[in-house]
């Protein structure tokens, strides 16, 4: 993933330069693609404050069109999660496509404390606001995957007593 941030970065750096400054503060953000790889990375090394930073408050997650309903209200989400879990994250593209929104593909490989691993391949259209921080996340991609790990973590949840057993799927 650094070789595409550096990439981005780079690309982006030659497009501001090939244009005129704006005058005052920008309407948009600048490097939307830049801003979310950056997030990503804060995850796969799992510094809860960096990943928690990139998400505006009004963040949404879907899955396949469905609000998964991820409430990232505080570094302690991400504390949580990477307690339980690892994440790699392998972008095989990126691109801008719009004034405040990309294009991403990966594959992400969850790895979780009880020595599961799952892969999941997708595609996600996300949208920053004018900080660069993620509004939405618009994720597209296998549901069997996205249940698997779902159900792995629910059932670890339980089987420690965080969650009750009837929130089982």
């Amino acid at each position: 993933m650094k070789q595409i941030l550096k990439a981005v970065t780079a690309a982006a750096a030659m497009a501001i330069m090939s244009t005129q400054a704006v005058a005052g503060s920008p309407s948009f953000c600048f490097l939307p693609a830049k801003a979310v790889l950056e997030t990503l990375t804060c995850i796969e090394q799992e510094d809860a404050q960096c990943a928690f930073d990139g998400y505006a408050p009004e963040f949404v997650k879907l899955h396949n069109g469905v609000d998964v309903n991820a409430a990232i209200t505080s570094p302690e989400y991400w504390e949580g999660a990477f307690s339980m879990t690892d994440f790699s994250i392998d972008v095989n593209h990126v691109m801008r496509t719009g004034l405040n929104t990309i294009s991403i593909r990966y594959v992400e490989s969850v790895s979780l404390v009880t020595g599961q691993s799952f892969l999941q391949h997708e595609h996600a259209l996300v949208t920053v606001n004018n900080d660069c921080k993620m509004v939405k996340w618009d994720q597209y991609g296998d549901n069997a995957e996205q249940f698997a790990v779902d159900k792995a973590v629910l059932d670890f949840l339980i089987s420690i007593g965080v969650v009750p057993p009837e929130a089982a799927l």
